[in-house]
């Protein structure tokens, strides 16, 4: 497998352009309904009610979440497992459409159950319901979304460090340096 599998392009174009506004527009709006929805109750946004807690929504959110999601998981199979590295140059983007597809179905939960409050009781084990479905959902979404997050890291750290901005590039190499401090001696350090 050559060294061609490694390199990128960079794809030149606008992204403010008039779909994208468009877009911007529903993305507000979604916003708003969501932080109208915290504070007068899922029923006013939707029609639910506690006889119908969640309907079609969470299937819709959990499903749609998901099924973004699993591209990411499949290319991955496909590439690194299967040995089939003509793939090689779409798993950046089917990486970062399974973190975003992870993410939005946490999110989506989060706002269906309300209680983003008690969110930080799923890294406590002590306050886990192991006979909850919900806790089974959370389980596999913070999994996936961590392994996907890992693998999507080095891409992250590679375009701070090569950023046009200074500040960036002098912040990445300062976290660097904290991160890993025996990288500046060795790197220092020839062999003679």
């Amino acid at each position: 497998m050559g060294s061609h599998h490694d390199e990128y392009q960079v794809q030149p174009g606008t992204i403010l352009t008039r779909p994208f506004f468009i877009l911007l527009f529903f993305v507000l709006v979604g916003l708003a309904l969501i932080a109208y929805r915290f504070f007068a109750g899922v029923g006013a946004v939707t029609g639910l009610s506690d006889g119908y807690p969640w309907g079609i929504w969470i299937a819709y959110d959990v499903a749609t979440g998901t099924a973004f999601a699993c591209g990411g998981y499949a290319l991955a199979l496909l590439i690194y497992i299967m040995n089939r590295w003509k793939y090689h140059p779409l798993i950046r983007s089917a990486i970062l459409t399974s973190v975003f597809g992870y993410c939005l179905a946490g999110f989506s939960v989060m706002v269906d159950l309300g209680r983003y409050w008690n969110a930080y009781g799923f890294f406590m084990p002590s306050r886990w319901q192991g006979n909850s479905v919900m806790f089974e959902v959370a389980l596999c979404v913070m999994s996936y979304s961590t392994v996907l997050i890992i693998e999507f890291l080095p891409a992250v750290l590679y375009t701070l460090e090569h950023s046009k901005w200074k500040w960036v590039r002098e912040s990445s190499h300062w976290l660097y340096a904290r991160l890993i401090p025996d990288t500046e001696a060795s790197a220092t350090a020839s062999p003679t």
